[in-house]
């Protein structure tokens, strides 16, 4: 830093105090430290649903999809208490980069609590395509149907794969 430099726009990365930790959980998971996320996250209470998400991510990628589908109850059930901004009737770009999006893995992105704030209704349809993995891994197809069917027809690639998985497994 320059001497007289009064520059006020440091991220909050770069503060002494540094991020929170449910944002530093979210970054450690999404350049792949599952260890030291698992960590922090640990040592939150209370979760919140950012928290909670974040939580789940941790056990997917530990393969305790139990365990996970647990968390994204507990998280779902959280971020419904929040009540949605207003939004803007979604404009064909919008509309465009959302069928984009969609048919991404970026639901399993993990996520701090702003994003959490600004978007709960995203954020609800993340927790419930996770679910949808988490229950394809353990062969429960039932809840795959349950929770898969009223997202389908929204682009959702890992949802329908899974629910095709789920036809052919239910036929077996």
């Amino acid at each position: 830093m320059l001497l007289g430099n009064n520059n006020q726009t440091t991220a909050a990365s770069d503060r002494k105090d540094g991020p929170s930790g449910t944002t530093l959980s979210a970054r450690l998971i999404n350049e792949g430290r599952y260890i030291e996320a698992w960590m922090i996250l640990e040592d939150m209470r209370p979760l919140s649903p950012a928290a909670l998400f974040n939580t789940s991510l941790c056990q997917v990628h530990a393969g305790e999809y139990a365990s996970a589908i647990s968390s994204l109850r507990s998280a779902f059930d959280a971020a419904e208490r929040i009540t949605p901004k207003p939004r803007k009737p979604d404009s064909p770009l919008m509309k465009t980069l959302a069928g984009l999006q969609n048919a991404t893995g970026v639901y399993r992105l993990a996520v701090g609590d702003r994003y959490t704030e600004r978007f709960p209704d995203i954020l609800k349809e993340n927790i419930l395509r996770l679910m949808v993995d988490c229950h394809a891994e353990l062969g429960q197809w039932a809840k795959v149907f349950e929770i898969g069917t009223p997202l389908r027809g929204k682009g959702f690639a890992n949802v329908d794969a899974a629910m095709e998985k789920a036809a052919k497994g239910q036929d077996q």
